[in-house]
């Protein structure tokens, strides 16, 4: 396979709180991102397999929330800092991944 058509996504979070998040991509992996991205605007979510640079495959998800940001979706969603001390829980939080495999796409399901 041609490295060209290859979906390569090397996405680096936040380090802190005001510091940038960086993606390193490929061609085709930010067509894929942006054809995830316009999924989920119309379904509420989307998801897609990328790579990164090591050649080890991972799934992309995507969850659209218009919601205030005072709602508890956002309000128990955990910060994407990577960073030990800020990733620890003072309240009842959760992982985005955790939202995603568990159906949490508003408020309301976080009641179920």
């Amino acid at each position: 396979m041609n490295n060209d058509n290859r979906k390569v996504a090397n996405i680096y979070a936040q380090d802190q709180p005001g510091f940038a998040s960086t993606l390193v991509v490929s061609s085709e992996g930010l067509l894929t991102m942006i054809e995830t991205y316009i999924a989920a605007l119309k379904n509420g979510e989307g998801s897609c397999e990328l790579i990164n640079s090591n050649m080890e495959s991972y799934e992309l998800l995507v969850i659209k929330n218009n919601e205030k940001m005072e709602e508890p979706f956002w309000q128990q969603l955990q910060l994407p800092y990577t960073e030990s001390e800020f990733n620890q829980k003072t309240t009842n939080t959760y992982g985005p991944t955790e939202y995603f495999d568990f159906g949490i796409r508003g408020s309301v399901d976080l009641i179920k």
